[in-house]
């Protein structure tokens, strides 16, 4: 094929992308894998990929938002209301950003997460404070509350609470 021919099939198709929008590159190949016109060097997997590099050109970089720094009225507003003891949801949503941003701020910041609790968490804490006051394990408090030894285990370490028994040691 010669170059002129193989430049006029790469601006054809470029005018129908141009004219259609954006083409996705699975499309592109159904395209050219019909196309009578294109010469068998091209429908080849190598040729096919030379081809549809030339006529989509580079592939582009999705673009990034630009880092938007928190400014001194926003972070003091963030603070009071965490200081309230919003959660990091109820944070997000009055602020107008997702809600891992919210989380990595408050990492960022060591701050804890704030816990909504109502009076039957209170009532399900203490049940659970009284059993690990005790001596209950984190199998054991897991099987009273219906619960799994990892989520004892959790609650434990987020309030800072030692373990009762000293694991098994395995011979």
């Amino acid at each position: 094929m010669t170059n002129a021919k193989f430049r006029d099939i790469i601006n054809q198709y470029r005018n129908i992308i141009a004219e259609d929008g954006e083409v996705e590159e699975n499309e592109l190949k159904e395209w050219l894998e019909l196309d009578e016109d294109l010469p068998e060097e091209h429908k080849t997997p190598e040729g096919m990929n030379k081809l549809i590099k030339e006529i989509l050109g580079p592939k582009k970089k999705p673009e990034r938002k630009p880092y938007k720094k928190l400014g001194k009225e926003e972070a003091a507003e963030r603070m009071a209301l965490y200081n309230q003891g919003l959660t990091d949801r109820e944070i997000a949503k009055i602020q107008g950003v997702k809600c891992s941003i919210i989380c990595s701020w408050r990492n960022n910041n060591n701050l804890k997460f704030n816990e909504k609790i109502n009076s039957e968490m209170i009532a399900l804490y203490s049940q659970r404070m009284i059993l690990y006051n005790q001596g209950f394990a984190d199998k054991e408090i897991a099987e009273v509350e219906g619960l799994t030894a990892d989520g004892i285990r959790g609650w434990r370490r987020r309030n800072n609470l030692k373990p009762n028994k000293k694991p098994r040691r395995i011979k």
